[in-house]
């Protein structure tokens, strides 16, 4: 299905409203990392629950040595997240791009194309 002029020109415009940022993304990654907090921006708030959840018992469990073994898989997700960052990032603005297209085309009149 195409977009008119106008339909794409409000796509255009609401784009860079919604997008998410891959400067801010790694940020997010660099200071609060290891707590998943870039997963929450970038949509994958089950992914980052995960992680803040296994951070919380890999600190808690440190005193019996099991939590080293945690926060080194933890350490290791963050490094392959680091690298698959701009990856994670372009998956998110394109299911925003689609969302704003289905708003787009909900919003037209009945019969419309």
């Amino acid at each position: 299905m195409t977009l008119s002029d106008r339909e794409l020109a409000l796509l255009n415009s609401e784009m860079p409203n919604r997008q998410k940022s891959l400067a801010v993304a790694y940020l997010l990654w660099f200071f609060l990392g290891t707590l998943g907090i870039y997963h929450f921006y970038l949509g994958n708030a089950k992914r980052g629950w995960w992680m803040v959840v296994l951070s919380v018992i890999g600190f808690i469990s440190l005193i019996v040595l099991i939590g080293i073994v945690i926060l080194l898989g933890l350490f290791v997700v963050w490094i392959v997240d680091a690298i698959r960052m701009g990856s994670l990032v372009a998956t998110q603005n394109t299911a925003i791009e689609s969302s704003i297209i289905n708003e787009i085309i909900a919003t037209r009149p009945a019969g419309a194309a």
